[in-house]
């Protein structure tokens, strides 16, 4: 019987149920991790994650069963080591999950680390120190149906 993938399984939520269950990052973000935007007045360091983008690979006889989705995970922190380090632990947990498979749930088949890219943001008081960005992008294959 074929199933649809129920949101416990989609690769978004179990990427986000592997960085903040990790008591190496936890204890540097402390539970700050966001959907898309920080908190205007949220502390630092932190993570903001986004789900970029899903494309289902094509099959000549039928539906789809693997997706490829790109998430993007901005470490956030107020200098630029601090940011650094904090996407160095995560790169370090996602990257190359295909080595063990099952650790992010039965749907996920492989987790690759596909570019990095940093910059610093400035404040817009004009008056404070800004803050520092390293953004990692993962691309997921999944499943997208259980057979």
């Amino acid at each position: 019987m074929t199933e649809f993938i129920t949101d416990d399984r989609h690769p978004e939520t179990l990427f986000v149920s592997t960085l903040t269950s990790d008591t190496q990052i936890n204890g540097v973000i402390n539970g700050r991790m966001h959907p898309h935007v920080r908190p205007q007045d949220g502390a630092f360091p932190a993570i903001v994650y986004s789900y970029v983008r899903d494309a289902p690979y094509s099959r000549l006889n039928g539906q789809a069963t693997l997706s490829k989705a790109t998430i993007s995970v901005d470490c956030i922190a107020e200098t630029y080591p601090a940011a650094k380090d904090l996407a160095e632990l995560v790169r370090t947990k996602m990257e190359n999950r295909s080595d063990k498979p099952g650790t992010l749930g039965p749907s996920v088949h492989v987790v690759l680390w596909r570019n990095t890219h940093s910059f610093y943001e400035p404040p817009p008081d004009g008056d404070s120190i800004g803050i520092f960005r390293v953004i990692l992008d993962f691309d997921v294959t999944y499943a997208t149906l259980s057979l």
